[in-house]
């Protein structure tokens, strides 16, 4: 796994977050009166070139196994050390302008810039280094004023949030980086949990109580199945309102065309058990 230093011994290699063989699960929980967990997954697939530079395309998903339901969700590229991002606005149907996500050529005093939801952030910067399978990587400490310390390291990315962090400056919703994995393996957790990925309160990925929801990309509507019935369903969007509610009573698919595009939080309930699965409208 991995050990940190205080010393400043860290390889000068250049960064490589952008990685193909990188997976980062992350936990991600509505800020509303009854708090809504889940987790997706953060992997790279794919690139193409945007007037002239190079980017690989980073996508989401809820399940690694059923890659045909992942979702578009950036662009990223490296240069010199410094990792760059160009989002996808699923509203504007766009790719938008492009950001500078990390700067790993900082060092010990430097004061880092950061322009995010059209605002500039400044930080203070301090470096030691991380021993990731006896590989020695940078550590970037930021500090100020708006959030709590974030934490940079090569490879990995952000240990607060994974390898994008704009959840930090933003309302209405808490993520936090759960597992790094690397060729399958898992090279970091998140000590303040003790499991890689979430479908409920508390509940770990093996304890799904056999509800099954599909597809999670949809267009019109989603299957639910179970053992047990009956279910109580919530869909929340992702201010925290809830949008629909019923009782359902036999496996079916629920027509859910009157949703507006975009990203919903199903609740399902039997008894004491709840689980939350996240669904996306195209």
């Amino acid at each position: 796994m991995i050990s940190f230093s205080s010393k400043i011994s860290y390889s000068q290699s250049q960064n490589t977050i952008a990685d193909t063989n990188s997976i980062w699960s992350i936990y991600n929980e509505l800020v509303v009166a009854e708090p809504i967990p889940t987790s997706y997954y953060i992997l790279l697939k794919g690139d193409t070139t945007i007037d002239s530079k190079h980017y690989k395309k980073v996508w989401t998903n809820n399940d690694l196994s059923i890659t045909d339901e992942m979702e578009f969700h950036a662009l990223i590229r490296e240069e010199n050390q410094k990792t760059y991002v160009r989002y996808y606005h699923s509203g504007l149907d766009s790719i938008l302008g492009e950001n500078l996500l990390y700067d790993f050529s900082l060092s010990n005093g430097d004061t880092f810039n950061l322009n995010i939801y059209e605002q500039v952030f400044s930080f203070n910067v301090s470096v030691d280094s991380i021993q990731i399978n006896n590989e020695i990587r940078k550590r970037i400490i930021l500090s100020g004023n708006f959030i709590p310390n974030m934490t940079w390291v090569e490879k990995i990315g952000c240990l607060e949030a994974g390898l994008l962090y704009e959840s930090l400056f933003g309302l209405g919703v808490i993520e936090k980086l759960l597992c790094y994995y690397y060729n399958d393996n898992v090279l970091y957790s998140n000590p303040e949990f003790n499991y890689c990925n979430i479908v409920g309160i508390n509940y770990p990925r093996k304890e799904e109580n056999q509800i099954k929801v599909y597809p999670t990309l949809i267009d019109k509507e989603v299957n639910i199945s179970s053992e047990k019935y009956p279910i109580n369903l919530s869909v929340i969007d992702l201010f925290g309102r809830e949008v629909l509610r019923k009782e359902i009573y036999n496996n079916r698919a629920i027509d859910f065309d009157f949703l507006k595009r975009g990203t919903y939080i199903l609740k399902l309930k039997h008894k004491d058990a709840i689980i939350n699965r996240k669904i996306i409208k195209k």
